[in-house]
């Protein structure tokens, strides 16, 4: 599906510091992998490309593979308040007008095809398509792959909704009104339809072919795939500050400890590897591969992995990451010097 393979970029040639604003994220899909927190996430990656959106100066940062130019074809003259990451091409809205501005491949007319007159409230870039929610009305509009286009037309009309999730071949969102999930598009994967319809839900994600969300109490339900364990395995008694959904596996940081828990496959350890001793701000479950944000030196740190796609030797762990407060690392990173002040250093 891709028209050509450019260079390259190396995870380990991202910026040295990295400011992400605190403004919220949104993604999903097979590849999720969004650091999330209260009001949204902080880096966000549906493959190999991750986008976060720079301190100072509100403009989309991205590195990675750049297979689809989601990093070389980011707009430097943009100010974004979210942005999401996809696994061919890349949306955010911008700062003021929420319009939609989006970059990368448009094989699929994933760009020319976004709606970029109108408000919204907030997007989610999936597998080869999006959806975003009209800042107006709260109504889904989607576009992208015509290998999604049930999913496309599946979207509901006229109905208003809180927040959207976009898998591989389905999406669902939280119904503005009764808070229970909404769910689209699962031609494809019949068992999106086992979605709970009696549950109300605060937060909701998205991961390959199964989606998560907190209950009111902040305890996870999962539905969809369950091939590894990505539903069954859901700790529904555990409340959780976060959660995140990624391939075949779910994270989360409970709401007591602050540390991590993970369920679902764990081929690669991307759940056993998980931390027991390390507080964490933000969670994040990619492919095959999970990342958080520590607590106390704001830098990441990520398990999973390590062959194929080197996440884990190549996580900037001396990267201090902006976590949307005015509360400064109280330490630096393992291994590191010093800890700077990312609003000092936007980018180096």
């Amino acid at each position: 599906l891709l028209r050509r393979v450019p260079p390259v970029q190396r995870l380990d040639a991202m910026p040295k510091v990295l400011s992400v604003s605190g403004r919220a994220v949104f993604a999903g899909g097979v590849y999720l992998s969004g650091l999330r927190a209260a009001g949204g996430a902080y880096l966000s990656s549906f493959g190999d490309d991750f986008c976060g959106i720079a301190s100072g100066t509100l403009a989309p940062t991205c590195w990675g593979a750049d297979r689809s130019n989601i990093s070389s074809a980011a707009p430097k003259d943009v100010q974004l308040e979210s942005i999401s990451a996809g696994a061919i091409f890349a949306c955010g809205l911008q700062v003021g007008s929420s319009t939609l501005t989006c970059w990368g491949d448009d094989l699929l007319g994933s760009v020319s095809g976004a709606p970029t007159e109108v408000p919204m409230s907030s997007v989610a870039v999936g597998s080869s398509y999006a959806c975003a929610l009209s800042q107006n009305d709260g109504f889904a509009t989607c576009w992208g792959s015509s290998s999604a286009k049930q999913s496309i037309a599946d979207a509901p009309q006229g109905v208003a909704f809180d927040a959207v999730a976009v898998g591989i071949a389905s999406a669902c969102a939280i119904d503005a009104m009764s808070r229970k999930p909404v769910c689209w598009g699962y031609a494809r994967d019949p068992s999106m339809a086992e979605m709970p319809s009696d549950v109300e839900i605060v937060a909701l994600v998205a991961g390959g072919k199964h989606m998560c969300g907190l209950r009111v109490d902040r305890t996870p339900i999962c539905w969809g795939d369950d091939s590894r364990g990505q539903v069954s395995k859901t700790p529904n008694a555990t409340a959780l500050a976060s959660i995140e959904a990624g391939g075949h596996h779910t994270c989360g940081i409970r709401a007591d400890s602050g540390t991590p828990i993970c369920w679902g496959g764990d081929a690669f350890k991307q759940v056993s590897g998980a931390p027991s001793d390390v507080r964490m701000s933000a969670i994040s479950a990619g492919s095959s591969h999970s990342c958080g944000i520590r607590e106390d030196s704001h830098t990441p740190m990520c398990w999973g992995l390590d062959t194929e796609q080197p996440i884990v030797t190549r996580t900037p762990s001396c990267a201090v990451l902006h976590l949307g407060s005015s509360t400064p690392p109280t330490s630096s990173g393992p291994g590191c010097a010093t800890t700077q002040n990312p609003s000092e250093h936007p980018s180096e």
